[in-house]
C-alpha cells in the first residue's frame, strides 16, 4: 500500500507518523508541509527530490515530490507523486499536466483546489476551468482514479491520475490526525515478470462536454 497526503501541520523535514505504532513498517517521506507519501519501508523505493512547477516562490507554483519504485527485478520503474497546488486564480493547475516526468508509467496524487463532476460526486456543475483541466486530463491519456467520495471535509479538491498501463485494484481514503485532508491509498498490481504493455489510445471529441457519459467510461 502506498499513500499520499497534502497539508501537513508541523516538521517540514523528513518525519514518521507521530503515533505509528499501529502501521508498522511503513515510512513517510515529507520533504515540505504541503506535500507527503507513505510507503512500505520494504519496498524497493528511490526519492525523487522535491520541486516546484514554474515559478521561484513556492506560493506560487505546484509543489510536487516523489519515489520512484522498481517493479521485475529493478528492470522497470513506477514513478508516485504528491502535489499540492495553491487555492489561487494565479497558479495555473495545467503547470501539473505540463511538466516533463520523463516517464510512461505514473501516478499523481493530491490537492489540486478544484472541483468537478468527474471526482466529487458532492457538486452538479463544473466552472469552465474545471471543465479545461478535466478536458487536459484526457488529452494527456491519463486516468481518474478517484471514486467521487471526499477528500477533504466534504468536498474532493485532491484528485489522483495514472498512466493507461497503471493497475491500481484498490483507491480509497483515510483521515489522519496531522492533516485537514485524508489519506489518498493506492492498492497497485504490478507484473514482476515484464514491462506492461501501453494500449493505444482512442480519440475524443471533448467539444461536447458530456461528462455523465465520460464518467461512465472512465468507470
Amino acid at each position: 500500500r502506498i499513500n499520499t497526503v497534502t497539508d501537513l501541520h508541523g516538521n517540514s523535514h523528513d518525519i514518521r507518523l507521530p503515533d505509528f505504532s499501529d502501521l508498522p513498517g511503513f515510512t513517510l517521506y515529507a520533504p515540505t508541509t504541503e506535500t507527503a507519501i507513505l510507503y512500505r519501508s520494504s519496498l524497493p523505493i528511490e526519492r525523487i527530490a522535491q520541486f516546484n512547477a514554474q515559478h521561484a516562490n513556492r506560493r506560487r507554483c505546484i509543489q510536487i515530490c516523489g519515489i520512484r519504485i522498481k517493479i521485475g527485478n529493478n528492470r522497470d520503474t513506477i514513478q508516485l507523486y504528491s502535489f499540492y497546488r495553491p487555492p489561487r486564480a494565479e497558479v495555473d493547475p495545467l503547470q501539473l499536466l505540463c511538466f516533463p516526468f520523463n516517464t510512461s508509467s505514473i501516478i499523481l496524487g493530491g490537492d489540486i483546489n478544484i472541483r468537478h463532476t468527474l471526482w466529487d460526486n458532492a457538486i452538479a456543475s463544473t466552472s469552465e476551468s474545471a471543465d479545461e483541466f478535466a478536458m487536459n486530463i484526457a488529452e494527456n491519456h491519463l486516468k481518474i482514479l478517484n471514486d467521487g467520495r471526499p477528500t477533504h471535509r466534504d468536498t474532493a479538491i485532491d484528485i489522483s491520475l495514472s498512466s493507461p498501463q497503471i493497475k491500481c485494484v484498490e483507491w480509497s481514503t483515510q483521515p489522519v490526525p496531522f492533516s485537514d485532508h485524508n489519506f489518498i491509498c493506492y492498492e497497485l498490481e504490478v507484473s514482476q515478470d515484464a514491462s506492461p504493455d501501453i494500449p493505444e489510445h482512442e480519440s475524443w471529441n471533448l467539444s461536447s462536454k458530456n461528462w455523465p457519459q465520460y464518467r461512465m467510461f472512465m468507470n
